[in-house]
């Protein structure tokens, strides 16, 4: 199934000018589903592999999933969440509607085969992993690491490299930075893969002002042996 992809290559914000080691990449994730809790059904899955230091997008995903492929893997609807789909905007609902025998979208087994290899392109190896962010560590990780353990599969997102949007923002605004309530949404909100590039956009831009515009060396304390 074809990927909807915007350019890649540029930069959002405030590269630093400095000479450095090559940038660190982090991924972007976002999923769209029928409920709020783990065990909820995915519509979508969107990802973007961003450096934070230079705000560049290097590489992106994008997947429809066809729910009921979903639910008969063991999702669980949520009554309240379905009716807040359908007060949404039309792009973002028909993301949600997909459907394997149409063409629309595909499995949920077929959409985590190719997210696997999409992480595997960008992290070192599947013990070190890749350094992940969502809008809200502990949803749509939690939410996707129960989908792959409902169907006997391994998350490639490791837990130990999980990090949190809402977090930087709420750190960006005690330093007078708020990007997050100054941008335009990109696309439609609620679309997985529009989602993730306007949260690239304001996470880098924090990132980059927040932190000093030089190599950061990092040294462990000295080990006091009394």
């Amino acid at each position: 199934m074809e990927n909807s992809l915007p350019d890649v290559g540029y930069s959002l914000g405030n590269a630093p000018t400095h000479d450095a080691q090559p940038y660190e990449e982090h991924l972007m994730l976002d999923v769209e589903c029928l409920g709020t809790r783990p065990g909820a059904p995915l519509g979508a899955l969107g990802a973007v592999i961003f450096q934070p230091d230079t705000g560049k997008i290097v590489d992106t995903f994008y997947e429809k999933i066809d729910f009921e492929t979903s639910v008969k893997a063991g999702g669980t609807l949520d009554a309240a969440t379905v009716k807040w789909w359908l007060k949404q905007a039309t792009e973002a609902q028909l993301q949600m509607v997909g459907s394997v025998k149409e063409g629309t979208a595909i499995a949920i087994d077929d959409a985590f085969l190719r997210f696997g290899e999409f992480v595997q392109r960008h992290q070192k190896s599947p013990r070190s992993g890749i350094k992940h962010w969502a809008n809200g560590a502990n949803f749509d990780p939690g939410i996707l690491e129960e989908a792959y353990y409902r169907m006997d599969k391994q998350s490639p997102l490791v837990f130990w490299k999980s990090l949190d949007v809402r977090t930087i923002v709420e750190m960006g605004r005690q330093f007078g930075i708020d990007p997050k309530g100054e941008l335009t949404q990109l696309g439609s909100p609620h679309k997985a893969l529009d989602d993730c590039m306007l949260q690239v956009n304001y996470v880098s831009q924090i990132w980059q002002r927040i932190l000093p515009p030089h190599p950061r060396q990092y040294a462990w304390p000295q080990r006091n042996n009394r």
